[in-house]
């Protein structure tokens, strides 16, 4: 036809119509010119087949002899039909017009609405996920690597081979995790793959251990399968045995969620197919260098920082110091757990951090196969996870809570720890230094900081003058408003 598409859409479903009304069960498609027919029993098929050449006739529409397909297999849409299995029509990934991050965004953007059909990992794809990061600026340069060039002829491999088949609801729907790199990869399964699930190329956690990324695989997996197929998988098969299993919904919150309300089989044991076997390409660990208690006859260090940037560790009355390039209080409190590690790489430690978010992040780093990447956290939470896993004896961080006033050597040694470092950082600051660091936190005036640091007048007046919250001229009062003092804040 040479009319619009929307035209010659809407005039064959017209001509259609009246043989979907007669065979309401009869599975039709129809797309522009292309109509498929599919029912179990072939003799309704041709029966039906009948009255849609009638039916198309009696509209002026003919028939193309060289479109009928009677046998396996069927094209349609340039798809391939052969029994339960749909193949994919041959794909050509351009690369000439890859040049932009928005080029690279609206490649991946393709790529990542494909891969519920393909068999391939975030691990095996985040070569070309890198591209993204850098400027956000969508016209900024991007080049290929080598690495993403392999994994864009990988993509166009998977996607020439795979198939997807159809669910079959009187055999049972079976649930399967592979542990592979990266990330953990899902697969809704019956006699052949019917739709693969993926996590996020970027976490939302900035470290998210490998069993909680199963876990959420898990949680996704149930919403998804409600979302697509209807029916509660009969049973999901992971990577744990029944002694990880217990572990995991013992010491973590996201394990029991997974598998709440679930009352279908949990297994471990993998069907024997070949295309299945990649399911052992990544080793999975439990923490076993990180201890959730204290070790005995270890080494006890406390770690400080100072807002000078100073950083210490004590040990048996011996003070190490050193100065770090960063401003923000938990970096600088990170480096000291990283220096501390480097210098005891064979020794079992008991260390303590006034940290609470630190006690619990650095034990994850043992199970994490992704650091989320933000500024420079990813890059010291990288230093402290190889370090980690560089060691051979066990470990301890605990929180202790500064100026808590409870009794006991645990609090002493860390008061101790805390005194020592204002001293050094003290002495190491000349009175300038720290006069500027009193007025921008407690907005002391000119004489305070004149008499609290031995300054001169004109030092002390130049710290409050270069303040950008000094006022240099009293407020002028609202009309019918008296004055209540000679200077603000002067009642």
């Amino acid at each position: 036809m040479t009319n619009s598409p929307t035209l010659c859409q809407k005039y064959v479903a017209a001509a259609i119509e009246p043989v979907r009304k007669t065979w309401a069960q009869m599975y039709i498609i129809h797309y522009m010119d292309n109509i498929l027919i599919a029912r179990k029993i072939g003799e309704q098929v041709l029966q039906c087949f009948a009255q849609l050449k009638q039916e198309l006739t009696t509209t002026r529409l003919q028939i193309a002899p060289e479109k009928i397909q009677l046998q396996n297999p069927y094209t349609y849409l340039s798809f391939q039909i052969n029994g339960p299995k749909i193949i994919n029509q041959k794909a050509v990934i351009r690369r000439d017009h890859l040049k932009t991050l928005n080029d690279f965004q609206k490649l991946l953007r393709d790529i990542n609405w494909l891969r519920p059909y393909l068999k391939l990992t975030t691990g095996e794809l985040k070569p070309l996920f890198d591209i993204l990061k850098g400027d956000s600026n969508p016209k900024s340069p991007r080049s290929i690597t080598k690495e993403a060039l392999m994994a864009l002829q990988q993509i166009k491999h998977a996607i020439a081979t795979q198939f997807i088949t159809n669910i079959d609801y009187s055999q049972p729907l079976i649930f399967l995790i592979f542990n592979t790199t990266i990330t953990p990869t899902d697969l809704f399964w019956q006699n052949n793959p019917i739709m693969w699930v993926h996590l996020p190329s970027s976490p939302k956690k900035v470290l998210l251990p490998y069993y909680n990324a199963i876990a959420n695989l898990i949680i996704l997996r149930r919403e998804n399968n409600r979302k697509y197929f209807r029916i509660k998988p009969s049973t999901i098969v992971q990577p744990y045995t029944q002694s990880h299993i217990h572990w995991l919904l013992q010491n973590t919150k996201a394990w029991p969620i997974a598998y709440a309300s679930y009352t279908g089989a949990i297994d471990n044991h993998y069907p024997p197919n070949k295309l299945i076997q990649f399911c052992k390409l990544h080793a999975f660990v439990f923490p076993h260098i990180t201890s959730k208690k204290p070790l005995n006859d270890a080494l006890l260090i406390f770690t400080d920082e100072s807002s000078t940037r100073l950083t210490i560790y004590t040990y048996n009355n011996v003070v190490v110091k050193f100065q770090t390039t960063y401003t923000s209080a938990q970096l600088v409190k990170l480096q000291a757990i990283i220096t501390t590690l480097s210098a005891f790489p064979c020794q079992p430690l008991n260390m303590y951090t006034n940290s609470a978010y630190l006690a619990h992040s650095i034990p994850l780093l043992e199970t994490v196969p992704q650091i989320k990447h933000i500024s420079d956290t990813a890059n010291l939470f990288l230093q402290c996870q190889q370090l980690i896993q560089k060691r051979t004896t066990p470990f301890f961080l605990g929180h202790i809570r500064a100026h808590s006033g409870l009794p006991g050597p645990l609090t002493q040694n860390n008061a101790t720890a805390d005194t020592t470092t204002k001293t050094i950082a003290i002495v190491t600051t000349n009175n300038l230094q720290q006069a500027r660091k009193a007025h921008a936190l407690h907005h002391l005036n000119a004489q305070t900081l004149r008499l609290m640091f031995k300054l001169t007048r004109k030092q002390a007046r130049q710290i409050v003058k270069q303040c950008a919250n000094y006022i240099t001229h009293l407020p002028v009062p609202h009309l019918e408003v008296n004055p209540r003092g000679l200077i603000p804040n002067k009642i």
